[in-house]
Formats: structure tokens, sequence, C-alpha cells
């Protein structure tokens, strides 16, 4: 895979616990869920599904762009910076 690759392993890994710490509030088919997988965006249900709808915020990164996140977010924890 090159760096233009869109890698599922690569989204679990970076986002996939990022809902884990979200209480399930809502009750489907008889159990107690999550409304939906991107709840940690916002405590406001409405900001949430602003987002969920919104095709903008729905993308997956290239390896080449988690590199690039991953690579800035190392520089600006950096005391010199």
């Amino acid at each position: 895979h090159g760096e233009r690759y869109r890698s599922t392993l690569m989204e679990v890994l970076a986002f996939g616990t990022y809902n884990r710490g979200i209480p399930k509030t809502t009750i489907v088919d008889g159990e107690v869920r999550k409304r939906t997988n991107k709840d940690w965006v916002s405590r406001d249900p409405k900001r949430v599904d602003a987002y969920v709808d919104d095709p903008l915020c729905q993308f997956s990164f290239t390896l080449k762009g988690y590199e690039t996140l991953f690579n800035t977010l190392h520089y600006i924890q950096e005391d010199r910076n």
C-alpha cells in the first residue's frame, strides 16, 4: 500500500477509542447504547447530528495524512517549539 491508501486499521488505532468514555444514554431494541459512534464530538446531540450529517466531516485520512498528523503532534509537543 502506498501513502494514498486509506487504512481502516489506522483509523481504528487513531480514533477508535474516542467514544469509550462517553456514557451509554440511548435505548435501542431494549439495549442501552451510545447514540452514534461520534458522540465524543459534543455533549449537545444537535451538534453531533450536524457533524455526522456534514459530508466534509466524514472522511478517512490517507496514510500520508496520518504521518503528517502524527509528525505535527510530535513537533508541537517539543519544548523548543
